[in-house]
């Protein structure tokens, strides 16, 4: 939650993890790398913070950035390989 955010609080071994609404590049840092899923619907994430994310997961399979006004197509750019579902339903940052 907001204000709650510390390293450690999140279980090391979280693999499927659901963050929206509240969540912005500040919390990037508090994410365990061991997440599969991550679905992060209308946060506030930017392209910069995805980056961050998308390096350090390196096991990532799922990701949602639905309705998440600030993201782009430089996060697009930076899609793992390990990477097998993708949504990015109503994100009027992405070209086609």
């Amino acid at each position: 939650r907001k204000g709650e955010a510390r390293q450690g609080v999140l279980p090391a071994q979280l693999q499927r993890l659901l963050l929206s609404f509240n969540f912005n590049d500040h919390f990037v840092g508090y994410l365990p790398n061991t997440l599969t899923t991550l679905l992060l619907e209308k946060s506030f994430v930017t392209d910069k913070g995805m980056l961050i994310i998308l390096g350090m997961m390196k096991s990532l399979e799922e990701l949602s950035c639905a309705a998440c006004i600030n993201i782009g197509d430089v996060t697009l750019a930076a899609i793992p390989p390990t990477l097998r579902i993708l949504d990015l339903w109503q994100n009027r940052n992405v070209t086609d």
